[in-house]
């Protein structure tokens, strides 16, 4: 369809349904409101369904497996309140559905409540990921209040002790089982979050963590694959293989039990929701990547429009790989690229460097 066509179809849409924008134009930006409509008419470019925005690279743990860890923490330039809001913005005007928190720990924000509340003025939906530190039960209730969607939190393993020590630290597993139950209690839609090994595998520690899930009285719990970044970016070991990868599959139950993003899209197999062109990631620094756990900087939004970088990004050869499996995972991707990440003295690297 052309700009030509769409424009038609957009003042019709605007003399039929004026009483709807009439109607919440009082608190939404009326760009806000229109712009993804006239983006789906114009049909000019994939919108991705979600951002995931780092809010903040401080934690409070120091997790074995961290694929943040690989990060410079530089705190001091992290992305403003204004500049999110502005992304917040620019992310409602292409289309986007959600926008999910994440970092570091974001709850160590302190204007997360406020951040979460203006994106949900724009329609967006919103998401945090959280090893539930600060999930108190005052927490749950603001978080609930300022109308956040879904919460998830980390559960590595469901004997407290060696949570805390994946963790290091003390006290972790039962301030995030404590915050589970407070989320719940306040109506906040809640998941558990786990990541498997083949360890876990092996010893039962995957069937325990649904089954612990389900005590907890969760939404769903989330089943992620272990990723060769981070912490175990020099790890290739941890990789699972194609049979350990159906056991996964196998554990798969419609409604509760997800692998990696298919929660509600139609999908009943891990793939990668960066190469499916579904979601991109931006840090606390403004860099545009295809995800938290690649270290490629497609573009900053302090210096360019986020649309530009997103298609600059998914014009890269990168994106026409086999989206069944991680990047980092790729044998084929590491192959060609991990020398030279591995090589830079500060992640992430421009992603101009390997075109």
């Amino acid at each position: 369809m052309t700009f030509g066509g769409a424009d038609h179809l957009f003042r019709v849409f605007l003399r039929n349904y004026r009483w709807l924008i009439g109607s919440t134009i009082h608190k939404t930006p009326l760009k806000a409101i229109l712009n993804p409509i006239k983006n789906k008419l114009n049909k000019t470019f994939p919108t991705p369904k979600a951002i995931m925005l780092a809010v903040t690279n401080k934690c409070q743990a120091s997790c074995s497996h961290c694929g943040m860890a690989m990060y410079t923490n530089n705190g001091d330039n992290e992305l403003s309140q204004k500049e999110i809001f502005s992304l917040s913005e620019d992310a409602a005007n292409l289309g986007v559905r959600w926008i999910y928190y994440f970092g570091g720990e974001p709850l160590l924000r302190p204007d997360l409540l406020e951040l979460i509340r203006y994106a949900g003025d724009l329609h967006l939906k919103t998401r945090l990921d959280t090893n539930g530190y600060l999930l108190s039960e005052e927490m749950a209730k603001n978080l609930k209040r300022s109308g956040l969607d879904k919460i998830g939190v980390s559960i590595d393993d469901i004997d407290p002790a060696r949570h805390n020590a994946l963790r290091g630290t003390p006290g972790i597993f039962e301030k995030a089982t404590a915050g589970i139950r407070h989320c719940t209690e306040n109506g906040i839609y809640c998941y558990l979050s786990t990541y498997v090994t083949k360890e876990s595998l092996q010893n039962g520690g995957v069937r325990a963590s649904i089954n612990f899930a389900r005590s907890l009285g969760v939404n769903h719990i989330r089943l992620l694959y272990a990723v060769g970044c981070g912490n175990w970016l020099n790890t290739p070991e941890i990789r699972l293989n194609k049979k350990e990868k159906q056991k996964i599959l196998d554990l798969m139950e419609t409604g509760f039990v997800f692998l990696e993003e298919a929660t509600g899209s139609g999908l009943t197999h891990g793939y990668c929701s960066s190469l499916l062109k579904r979601f991109v990631y931006i840090s606390c620094y403004g860099d545009v990547q295809p995800c938290c756990y690649l270290p490629l900087s497609f573009g900053n939004i302090r210096s360019d429009p986020l649309i530009k970088i997103i298609k600059r990004m998914w014009c890269h050869p990168m994106f026409n790989m086999d989206p069944n499996e991680c990047m980092m995972n790729n044998e084929l991707f590491r192959n060609q690229y991990l020398q030279i990440l591995k090589s830079a003295s500060e992640l992430p690297i421009s992603a101009d460097l390997i075109l």
